[in-house]
């Protein structure tokens, strides 16, 4: 989030905290099982994100392995990680997730007027500016619609519901910066397991934005004060 300063400053209202070792951070995620990034045994899970992120983004077919495989050889080179990390299994388990999120993209976008990749979004509010980027976007009629992918290593539906609490607040303040382009659109936001592949979707109408917005601004300032 940005302050009316000018300043960055990282925001997590009290109902959001999570612990940040377990948290999904965008682009991609940085849990493993257990395993953390410090372990060199396996291909670290922010990278794997970030690939399945950008994979989506260019629509490669996920059969394509050898262009998967071009495609981590860049993002581990990118972050220093050793090659002999990428193994098959790990090519498998990328092709998987997608494969989730471009057929969940083809469907969710088959009749939309619009639709855009990787973009920036601010909500101005009381005290600050909150910006982020949105995996997908598209727009039907009245309708805005945010498609956020999350790689996280989930093993169950009730785990993966728990997992989507700690992006309520993400999700929310994309709405409302979406509701301050257009008042007069409803926005509905889905976070797309990848892992699992599952998805979760919450929807708000133009009057529910509103009260969210004065939400949001009010959080911002009990916390910054």
């Amino acid at each position: 989030m940005v302050d009316h300063t000018g300043q960055y400053v990282s925001y997590y209202p009290p109902d959001e905290e999570v612990d940040r070792d377990s948290s999904d951070t965008e682009p991609g995620d940085t849990q493993h099982g257990n395993q953390s990034d410090t372990e060199d045994s396996y291909f670290p899970r922010n990278v794997f994100g970030d690939i399945v992120h950008r994979a989506a983004e260019l629509r490669i077919d996920p059969t394509a392995t050898e262009q998967i495989s071009q495609l981590a050889e860049q993002y581990a080179n990118e972050h220093n990680i050793a090659l002999d990390r990428f193994d098959e299994d790990t090519l498998r388990e990328l092709s998987e997730h997608i494969d989730f999120a471009i057929a969940y993209l083809h469907e969710a976008t088959a009749d939309a007027d619009w639709s855009v990749d990787e973009i920036r979004v601010e909500a101005d509010l009381t005290g600050g500016e909150i910006q982020g980027y949105i995996d997908h976007l598209s727009c039907d009629g009245s309708l805005y619609h945010i498609i956020d992918y999350k790689t996280n290593n989930v093993d169950s539906i009730e785990e993966l519901e728990l997992e989507a609490k700690k992006y309520r607040w993400q999700m929310r303040a994309y709405a409302v910066a979406l509701h301050q382009i257009d008042p007069t659109n409803r926005v509905q936001a889905t976070l797309l397991f990848t892992e699992l592949d599952e998805s979760i979707t919450m929807e708000w109408t133009p009057a529910e934005l509103d009260s969210l917005t004065e939400t949001l601004s009010s959080e911002i300032r009990q916390r910054l004060n």
